[in-house]
């Protein structure tokens, strides 16, 4: 059985049949679409990206969320 921490899937825009981008940030140059992208950090990390630059969808994926806290904050509890 495979096991992943972080998945990242790359591949031709041609591949994209139904998307809503209403859900995602445009960001373009001089009238130009550079790429869509929609990104959620909880409960799990999730990245789309339409890239016209590149030609390419990108889907990237962890179930942890990179953003958290990793350590608590040493706390001295006086007895």
């Amino acid at each position: 059985m495979l096991k992943f921490d972080k998945l990242k899937l790359v591949t031709k825009i041609d591949y994209i049949r139904d998307i809503d981008y209403s859900k995602f940030i445009l960001n373009s140059k001089e009238d130009s679409i550079l790429y869509y992208k929609y990104q959620q950090e909880r409960p799990f990390y999730l990245l789309v990206m339409v890239n016209y630059q590149h030609n390419e969808l990108v889907l990237e994926f962890t179930g942890k969320n990179p953003f958290r806290q990793l350590h608590k904050p040493y706390r001295h509890i006086h007895g």
